[in-house]
């Protein structure tokens, strides 16, 4: 599908971070106390898996075999000897070199372009084996980046900030967030290196790393900052045909792309048929359908546009585009760049087509060197048939045009 975006209006300033997601610790090694908070309001603690408006749970597991994970109520939390100055529950992590716990956002449906910050509360106890000085600083509090395990979402130093809670964050524009991770989706927004291919934030392990000692570690909280949600949904740009027919079965690809001025990214654009379409196994109507597809795109917290194209299903296209030049044998100067097009046309519609010279045709400027060469060219429909034709392009001096008529600058 292309991509294609033009500027349709401006975006609206953002307006301060208002929406919270609190995420507290909750009993056993499953955290669920999930809630859209008021400002200033306590999320309440309700039995095993604590209340949830957006997924039932979240899981909290390691990579680590070594971890110990175990949820504290704030009473058990002060019988067991956690440091003063943790709020409502707090996991405990055991003892280790290398211990954490893994957050599973995977299905909750939040979006990183609607997110602001990630806030990680968490307490590491000193060892001996700690390193402050030099270039090398341990224990570090790391995030992996999710199924890679040489790349780190963050490596954050607390040789300077042991034996008292402290609190990381990490944001979109990349602040505490490595470089390698930033460029793994080669996305703008840093957070992508933790979400899917759509922006839902997925699971992230949490763990401390350790020079060699084997100190405790606490997290009593994971906080994410959300926008206020008073936005309208992408710009959607179409380029098409306002009718279009469609092969039964058949990939749709439309010349149609989405862009939100506010997250300032191209949003993805799907399709669906209009609400009441009757559908046969394969997800289309019955050949001879006429009905509204739906073009639809989201942003980051789901607001949603959506445009209309009227459609009719045809039987399904085996027929590949046709390719047609005026001749076979073409005549150009050397040192020009080569401006030869062919003629490519289909009964339903072509998608792509794509020139290749032989190798040596061109010079790194794209302009014809001398000889004789070879040029490919390949179209395909969307049905996915490909046609393909070689032409034959003799380059030389100016003589090579003598007694030859010269049109778009293609020897005849």
């Amino acid at each position: 599908m292309k991509r294609m975006i033009k500027a349709l209006s401006k975006p609206n300033t953002l307006k301060a971070a208002a929406v919270v997601l609190a995420i507290l610790i909750a009993a056993g090694l499953v955290f669920g106390n999930i809630q859209v908070l008021a400002e200033g309001e306590e999320l309440p603690y309700d039995g095993e898996f604590g209340p949830c408006e957006i997924v039932k749970s979240i899981k909290g597991v390691s990579f680590y075999p070594a971890s110990k994970l175990k949820v504290l109520t704030a009473d058990e939390a002060a019988e067991a000897g956690v440091p003063e100055g943790y709020k409502g529950h707090v996991l405990s992590l055991g003892e280790g070199e290398s211990i954490g716990a893994t957050f599973d956002f995977t299905g909750c449906g939040i979006n990183v372009y609607s997110i602001r910050s990630i806030v990680i509360r968490f307490y590491v106890e000193s060892t001996p084996e700690d390193i402050t000085e030099g270039d090398t600083h341990y224990p570090e509090i790391r995030i992996p980046y999710p199924k890679l395990t040489d790349t780190w979402v963050t490596r954050y130093d607390v040789s300077s900030k042991t034996d008292k809670w402290t609190a990381l964050s990490i944001y979109p524009d990349g602040t505490n967030i490595t470089t390698q991770a930033k460029n793994v989706k080669n996305s703008d927004n840093a957070l992508m290196c933790i979400a899917d291919e759509d922006g839902f934030l997925e699971a992230f392990e949490v763990f401390v790393r350790r020079h060699g000692g084997k100190g405790a570690f606490y997290i009593d909280s994971i906080t994410i900052n959300r926008d206020y949600n008073d936005r309208k949904g992408p710009d959607i740009t179409y380029n098409d045909e306002d009718s279009i027919k469609l092969p039964k079965g058949s990939e749709i690809i439309l010349d149609v792309s989405a862009y939100d001025y506010i997250e300032q990214r191209n949003t993805p654009v799907k399709f669906k048929w209009e609400d009441g379409t009757v559908l046969e196994e394969d997800g289309y109507p019955a050949i001879g359908t006429k009905a509204a597809l739906i073009v639809y795109s989201a942003d980051g917290f789901g607001n949603t546009s959506e445009i209309r194209i009227n459609a009719e299903v045809v039987p399904e296209d085996k027929v590949p585009p046709d390719i047609t030049f005026k001749t076979d044998n073409f005549k150009a100067v050397a040192g020009t760049i080569p401006q030869i097009r062919g003629t490519v046309t289909d009964d339903i519609r072509v998608v792509n087509v794509e020139y290749e010279w032989q190798e040596g045709a061109l010079d790194g400027l794209g302009r014809l060197n001398t000889g004789t060469f070879e040029l490919k060219i390949s179209a395909r429909d969307s049905s996915g048939n490909v046609a393909e034709k070689t032409v034959t392009v003799t380059a030389g001096g100016p003589e090579m045009l003598a007694g030859v008529t010269v049109t778009d600058d293609i020897a005849k």
